[in-house]
């Protein structure tokens, strides 16, 4: 791991292998072949069927046993292929298959480098995600002309498919003619639905080739399913219930932040307090029960863009804005997670690799971040985050800097001894 463990930077996680290569097929194939080859050979000898009626009946043996082989192994692919051609009744979750899931968060491809390494990974390995899954967990752009162009690309890679939650960048008013952030969400959400891009509650069918093997791994082997649930967010400033770095003068959040002047909201919404964010987690009452309701018994792997806790984040102290867990979290969806209980949690938002447990739910982030920070947190090979595979969750933890250090290191938000960093930044604040 390069670089101090404290230093001010995204941090990206260390997972640099390459997507591990799909498991060749079964030799039925090959055996039908064999078979097809040896009749063919007899017909242009003018004897089709041998020399013998028996040779007919093994030949139509190996065939009826080749068909059905490749029929019961193949299954899942033809239910997903029929789950993709049916049409799905509003809330009632969607099914699809899937090998492999990965996460990913913060892309911000209106910056030129971010969506050329984007189109890097997808030409180098498009191949190998073909059955998989990717979460985006907000903040791609709030351009929605860029938007579609990085969705296109992610829905052309990754075969399984695309799930997506919006973020604060994606809700910006401020280049666009929208007459508010609502407005712009509804857009979004369109967008995603012309894509394929799935935003409401689905399930993933685990596909693997060592069918047993997966089946091992779920308590109820009649469900096989991870219910997958992206949940609308928004921050607020109550949210912190920190203490404030004492004697530190510093801009307040509505004049540091972008998103008081790049989003609007309509009447009686107030960025200053917790009603945009009591809105938003509003919009997932409806899909959760009804995801809930179809899958009860289904393990959980939900997302948002906004933060639950605050021990996802460095002490106040350690940020370049101690200010910043001002506008990153959401209590409604902290309340929200601790009834759903899901096993893992992916969010975004603050830039800071992660994977850590708390009240026995695993936290994941995987941003991309800007240039900057993936040149100060070790520069070139950042790949997404390998999240389930082979009908479980990958092995806990994974490598993050921010997360390994808190490992290592008890968090304390009343330590007020600033990082150095701190000391010489923290007057100056670019907007966020």
């Amino acid at each position: 791991m390069k670089g101090h463990p404290l230093l001010p930077q995204s941090g990206a996680h260390t997972m640099t292998t390459a997507p591990p290569p799909r498991k060749t097929g079964s030799k039925v194939p090959i055996l039908l072949a064999v078979t097809l080859t040896t009749w063919s050979v007899n017909a242009l000898s003018g004897k089709p069927f041998g020399s013998s009626p028996v040779f007919t009946y093994l030949c139509v043996a190996v065939l009826a046993v080749g068909v059905g082989s490749w029929a019961v192994g193949n299954r899942r692919r033809f239910w997903r292929w029929k789950r993709r051609t049916l049409p799905v009744a509003p809330n009632v979750p969607q099914e699809i298959a899937a090998t492999r899931v990965y996460a990913i968060s913060d892309m911000h491809t209106d910056v030129t480098a971010n969506l050329e390494w984007l189109q890097g990974y997808a030409d180098q390995n498009g191949s190998l995600h073909a059955d998989d899954l990717i979460i985006v967990a907000g903040d791609v752009s709030d351009s929605l002309d860029v938007v579609r162009e990085t969705l296109e690309i992610l829905t052309a890679t990754f075969g399984a498919g695309v799930a997506f939650v919006p973020g604060n960048h994606d809700l910006w008013c401020g280049r666009s003619s929208f007459g508010n952030s609502l407005e712009k969400l509804d857009d979004v959400l369109k967008l995603c639905e012309e894509l394929g891009v799935l935003t409401k509650p689905f399930a993933v069918q685990c596909e693997d080739e060592d069918e047993e093997e997966v089946e091992n791994q779920w308590e109820d082997p009649e469900d096989q399913h991870l219910l997958v649930i992206p949940l609308m967010s928004w921050y607020h400033s109550s949210w912190d219930v920190e203490p404030d770095i004492p004697g530190l003068t510093l801009p307040p959040v509505r004049l540091a932040a972008a998103d008081f002047r790049r989003c609007k909201w309509p009447s009686p919404l107030d960025p200053l307090d917790d009603s945009v964010a009591k809105h938003f987690d509003k919009l997932n009452d409806a899909p959760v029960a009804a995801a809930l309701k179809a899958f009860p018994t289904a393990r959980i792997l939900s997302f948002s863009h906004f933060l639950p806790f605050q021990q996802l984040i460095p002490e106040k102290r350690m940020l370049f804005y101690p200010h910043l867990p001002k506008m990153v979290g959401s209590m409604p969806l902290r309340d929200r997670l601790r009834l759903l209980r899901p096993s893992c949690h992916i969010f975004g938002h603050t830039h800071f690799a992660w994977d850590s447990k708390i009240e026995g739910i695993r936290f994941i982030q995987a941003p991309v971040g800007y240039p900057s920070e993936r040149d100060m947190a070790g520069g070139p090979g950042w790949r997404p985050f390998l999240v389930f595979e082979q009908g479980d969750f990958v092995n806990y933890p994974q490598p993050c800097r921010w997360s390994d250090y808190f490992r290592e290191n008890v968090r304390d938000p009343h330590n007020f001894d600033l990082a150095p960093w701190v000391k010489d930044k923290w007057s100056i604040v670019d907007a966020v």
